[in-house]
């Protein structure tokens, strides 16, 4: 049994498939015009195979500084085309937030 979903990474569609207990990375990272910026998305497929975990981390630096963000969500796997397809794209999974945060290492250095 593979689980199937859209995904929304680096300005594109891409589609997931994995089966329960795997997981798959999607990681971009480069140069800005001020800068650098890394994106990593982390899909898990729960042993079971009811749920689909996200994990997604950004990074990166521009003129103010240094700042990273972290989410973390769940989905059940019949919610995996709960968001219907529409002018923005294909159905899509409709994620539950866990946690979140952010990081402004400038901000961090100042005292705030």
């Amino acid at each position: 049994m593979h689980i199937t979903f859209w995904t929304h990474f680096a300005d594109r569609w891409q589609g997931i498939r994995l089966a329960p207990g795997e997981s798959v990375t999607l990681d971009e990272r480069g140069r800005t015009d001020e800068g650098w910026s890394s994106c990593t998305e982390v899909y898990t497929v729960s042993e079971c195979g009811q749920f689909v975990e996200c994990d997604a981390y950004t990074d990166g630096r521009d003129c103010d500084g240094r700042m990273s963000t972290e989410w973390h969500g769940v989905c059940a796997v019949s919610e995996l085309a709960a968001v219907p397809a529409d002018e923005h794209g294909p159905a899509r999974p409709k994620w539950t937030q866990r946690s979140r945060g952010q990081r402004d290492y400038a901000a961090e250095a100042a005292g705030y």
